[in-house]
């Protein structure tokens, strides 16, 4: 009883300092009862790598990449599979994700689609690491700095040991891991294949991941950038090459709509504004300027601009509406009954 009340007690008082009343705890109470507890504890407390910290939920994740993800059929399609095979055997390496395609695509919106459905904190847990390249290691010259000791020239090489088939790297097991990688790299050939696809009178929709991965995994290769004569692609430690379509205007529409009835659900149904947003972006090729040049990304510094520019309008609107109605309430006097 006395263990269960000091137990009880050190829970209670856990705000003050967890670690060290844990600690202590377990000293006082001695062996068998807090030791028996003391995971479930710590999890209560901390965020642990078990449910339901981490509880994959694939049902919404997929529900909300076709609701959310405008364009990318082929995202839709690989990505689900690829993750649920991850999770149900054991794997015999971690999981090698590469996103490729033009700014404003949805790559970073995928992604945090993806940890929002894995993780109970999303993108704000800790077993979510999240680094940009160009902020972490911004001096080319310094190069040898970044990687490390004795591992392959290519700064991404450098991880290769964490992504090959091995049961553990310094006694961490990564087989359970995965790595996803975003870059802009082969977003000019995978929109070119969009442009040839189109051209040709193809439905978008036709287009499957093995009309483009390898024209991705070969454009990453051979052109200057992170990956290029990584051996993450000659070892095939990369699982999927991802490609991410261009935005057609229909999709860049439905970004425009989603973010404007966030913001202002009347301002939404007005066609008008909504065509006046999406004027304001810019299209490609100039022969047929079906695809975005940004995709996205824009959508949301254009749209406020013009939702400013539509409230003022309308304030103007109802004010002189307002002035009519008062001077159409105005007495008129007969002077000839005067």
């Amino acid at each position: 009883l006395r263990q269960w009340l000091l137990l009880t007690v050190l829970l209670q008082s856990v705000a003050a300092d967890p670690l060290s009343l844990i600690i202590g705890g377990t000293v006082t109470v001695g062996g068998g009862v807090f030791y028996a507890f003391r995971d479930k504890i710590k999890c209560k407390l901390y965020e642990c790598c078990e449910a339901p910290y981490v509880q994959p939920d694939f049902r919404n994740m997929e529900e909300e990449l076709r609701q959310l993800v405008y364009g990318q059929h082929i995202v839709q399609e690989t990505l689900i599979p690829a993750l649920k095979s991850h999770f149900e055997r054991q794997p015999s390496k971690p999981l090698v994700l590469s996103f490729h395609g033009a700014t404003g695509s949805g790559k970073n919106h995928v992604s945090r689609i993806i940890a929002k459905n894995m993780f109970q904190r999303g993108m704000a847990s800790g077993f979510v690491h999240h680094i940009v390249a160009t902020a972490e290691f911004p001096d080319r010259s310094r190069m040898h700095e970044y990687q490390v000791d004795k591992l392959p020239e290519q700064l991404l090489s450098s991880i290769k040991p964490f992504l090959d088939y091995y049961d553990s790297v310094k006694g961490v097991d990564f087989r359970n891991a995965i790595f996803i990688f975003l870059s802009n790299a082969g977003g000019d050939a995978i929109s070119k294949s969009a442009i040839v696809h189109r051209a040709s009178g193809q439905p978008r929709t036709k287009l499957r991941v093995g009309d483009l991965e390898r024209t991705v995994s070969e454009h990453v290769f051979n052109t200057p950038g992170g990956l290029k004569m990584s051996e993450l692609i000659s070892n095939h430690l990369i699982d999927h090459f991802v490609p991410f379509l261009p935005l057609e205007r229909e999709h860049v529409r439905n970004c425009i709509l989603y973010y404007v009835r966030d913001r202002d659900a009347t301002a939404a149904t007005d066609a008008a504004l909504i065509d006046e947003i999406l004027g304001d972006l810019q299209f490609y090729p100039a022969a047929d300027p079906a695809f975005s040049s940004s995709g996205c990304k824009r959508v949301q510094q254009k749209s406020d601009v013009a939702l400013y520019r539509w409230r003022a309008r309308r304030r103007e609107k109802a004010e002189a509406a307002g002035q009519l109605a008062r001077a159409a309430a105005v007495p008129v006097v007969d002077h000839d009954e005067i």
